[in-house]
């Protein structure tokens, strides 16, 4: 499923090499300096069966968001994840948004890659209006998702990589995943090679910036039916453009989704929505909320849903009066895939946009929404966004 094999080799290379090493004679242990503060990993190295502790060093947690924009040089959507099932998505825009807590997977100045139960990374995929989350399914391995920067190369390459996700419950089945790999060539530009530094850069004419994606999940019905394919795209991009922004941990206000009842991957999901600290002025919540639901032997599948939706925060309060989300699928019938992806912010005295009205899309009841498709004009949050994704074999 990956298509850059070797990135990943390389990325993990870069950051041991990175990392400052201290041996302990009496312990016969290594111990590397980590660049988060109080992060504390153990890593098995199996090529020379030697354990790495970490040592915390001096430094300050923070979040980075990766943006990556650009065109679909080839690709195919088989099923319909981002347009109509079929579809040739040659020329079409692209945007990837890796986000990225430090507080987790391994670390140096160079790189950073996910060690076993902790992935730093999750990421999004937008083209057409469609939207694939990475990152966020219980794989049963976690993915080798990595960031780096190698300065070694004289190409001057950053690498961006979500890992090979596989995901398996019953008979259902999916993997996926999404890459990104930058060329500061043309025009020249030498960034810092500090992973985690802010950055800007535009491609120009003959840079060979590219990056790759697929998904494709599926479900074994047995018998005559055999593998059944509910969803399927992949395809090679184009990069115009990268962006990376560095938020520190300690600036942020935060916004939780907190699990009442039910949970993600299941027919029924209840949330709370809560603020780290209580709203000065108030605000909202927004979320954008898509769906698209594949119905093995229906013409007309999949159905899909591209809306936003907004909680009120009163202001000196922690959450909305009504501050609950419920995702819920019909699970009757057989051989259906639903994924569900929300990604919310909460924005500190801002004026709910006139695009918003009373379930305006037809989904939301008795909140605030926008008419299915409309995409609101909206100042940068105050959070760092609340990505959740639910996907349900049935």
């Amino acid at each position: 499923m990956r298509t850059f094999p070797h990135k990943a080799a390389e990325a993990i290379q870069v950051v041991f090499d990175e990392a400052p090493l201290f041996w302990h004679k009496e312990s016969m242990r290594l111990s590397f300096c980590f660049a988060s503060k109080n992060q504390s990993r153990s890593v098995l190295l199996l090529s020379s069966a030697l354990l790495f502790a970490a040592a915390p060093c001096i430094g300050l947690a923070k979040q980075v968001e990766i943006i990556v924009t650009g065109v679909v040089t080839s690709g195919n959507d088989q099923s319909g994840v981002f347009d109509a099932p079929g579809s040739n998505l040659a020329g079409k825009k692209y945007t990837q948004v890796f986000f990225i807590d430090d507080t987790k997977g391994f670390q140096a100045a160079k790189g950073i890659v996910a060690m076993p139960g902790s992935n730093p990374m999750k990421a999004m995929l937008t083209i057409d209006g469609g939207t694939l989350f990475y990152g966020v399914l219980p794989t049963n391995v976690t993915p080798p998702s990595f960031v780096s920067r190698n300065s070694r190369n004289t190409d001057r390459v950053m690498d961006i990589s979500t890992g090979g996700e596989e995901y398996q419950v019953g008979e259902a089945f999916g993997e996926g995943t999404a890459e990104a790999s930058i060329t500061f060539n043309l025009p020249p530009y030498t960034p810092s090679y500090n992973w985690g530094s802010a950055l800007n850069y535009t491609t120009a004419p003959g840079n060979g910036s590219d990056g790759s994606f697929a998904i494709y999940y599926g479900y074994y019905g047995g018998g005559e039916r055999g593998l059944i394919v509910l969803q399927q795209a992949s395809g090679l991009l184009k990069v115009s453009q990268i962006t990376e922004t560095v938020i520190p941990a300690f600036h942020l206000e935060s916004l939780e989704a907190l699990t009442v009842s039910g949970g993600d991957n299941t027919s029924f999901w209840k949330i709370k929505w809560q603020l780290l600290n209580p709203s000065t002025v108030g605000g909202w919540i927004i979320q954008h909320v898509t769906s698209v639901h594949t119905i093995y032997g229906d013409p007309k599948s999949p159905y899909k849903s591209n809306y936003w939706e907004a909680w009120q925060v009163p202001a000196g309060s922690r959450g909305p009066v009504q501050p609950y989300d419920i995702w819920s699928t019909n699970s009757g019938g057989l051989y259906n895939l639903k994924t569900t992806t929300g990604t919310a912010n909460f924005y500190e005295g801002i004026v709910l946009p006139s695009s918003f009205t009373p379930n305006g899309s037809g989904y939301s009841g008795t909140l605030m929404s926008t008419k299915p498709g409309v995409t609101p004009e909206l100042p940068p949050p105050t959070t760092l966004p609340v990505l959740r994704s639910s996907t349900f074999f049935w």
